[in-house]
Parts: structure tokens; C-alpha cells; sequence
């Protein structure tokens, strides 16, 4: 987790703090895809750099808090998702799980090897370079 502000272990901030997640999928063939997010505060979601979710409520975490389908269906291929938790004061934390409209699972696939080398690569360089 990241914190925005001040200094101290970012897990044990508990007021006032960000955090991020990242993730990537790859989808075997297009398919609309339902997404439920639970946010303890707020979020903003981004797939493939698009905004997919903003929201500013202080409740606890429940997944289902809030639920996103796009009326379009992904393309095949990798995509992207990028979360921002933001917490005011409490407990914070999240939940998300995506599924096909029906809640049957998404048809997936391994990423392609190029992708899978480079997300090493990347990890690699920003750990030595914060070393």
C-alpha cells in the first residue's frame, strides 16, 4: 500500500491514506463481464485507462457495494485494471470480484509470453531501483 502523506508503515496507516492495485487479464474471446467492487471508503477503477468507477462513501467493505456492466462486450485480448482505495478514517480495505453477466465465470487465458516477460522486467527494474 501506498501512502500518500506523512511517513510511518503504510499497513498500519489507518487514517487519511491511498492505496493501489493493479491487475491484468486476458480474455480468450469478447465477453460483457460484470464488475462488483466493495470500498471502504472510496475508489476510482480504470480498465485499460478508462474510467470505469468513481465513488466517495464511507461504509464499511461489502462486495456488491457496487456493481459496474458495460453494455459493450470486452474485446479479446489483455486488458488492464488499475484501483485507487482511499480511506478517511477507521478500518479500510476492498473487495472485487468481476464475473459474465450471468455470474458464470470469465472465459480467460494466460497472458501472452511477451506481456508476462515484461511485467517481470518492470518488477525487476523498480525493485533495484528502489533499493
Amino acid at each position: 500500500m501506498l501512502r500518500e502523506f506523512g511517513t510511518g508503515n503504510a499497513a498500519e496507516a489507518k487514517e487519511n491514506v491511498v492505496g493501489y492495485a493493479r491487475t491484468e487479464f486476458h480474455l480468450k474471446e469478447p465477453q460483457k463481464i460484470r464488475f462488483r467492487f466493495g470500498i471502504d471508503d472510496g475508489i476510482k477503477a480504470w480498465i485499460d485507462g478508462k474510467l470505469l468507477l468513481r465513488t466517495d462513501a464511507r461504509r464499511g467493505v461489502f462486495e456488491g457495494n457496487d456493481i459496474v456492466e458495460l453494455g459493450e462486450p470486452f474485446t479479446a485480448g489483455s486488458h488492464t485494471l488499475v484501483f485507487k482505495i482511499n480511506q478517511g478514517s477507521g478500518e479500510w480495505g476492498f473487495a472485487f470480484a468481476a464475473s459474465q453477466p450471468d455470474d458464470w465465470p470469465i472465459l480467460l487465458s494466460p497472458l501472452p509470453e511477451s506481456k508476462t516477460t515484461e511485467s517481470k522486467t518492470t518488477e525487476s527494474k523498480t525493485t533495484e531501483s528502489s533499493n
